[in-house]
């Protein structure tokens, strides 16, 4: 499962998807990485530390 996950993200991240619009594939492509972060940690509560965490620093990074 986890191989087929990978693959999809690429896919995402990669490819363009015809049928959506630009905001649709990078929310799908979101929803991929943080399944594939859950998928990682186990827990839900180690996910939604991680993800709070990759939240603050893409917003620091943007300034």
């Amino acid at each position: 499962m986890i191989g087929d996950l990978a693959k999809l993200i690429d896919k995402f991240d990669n490819d363009r998807i015809k049928g959506l619009t630009d905001f649709e594939q990078v929310q799908i492509f979101n929803a991929l990485k943080d399944l594939e972060m859950y998928q990682k940690t186990g827990t839900i509560s180690e996910f939604m530390e991680l993800k709070c965490i990759r939240e603050a620093q893409a917003k620091r990074k943007r300034g």
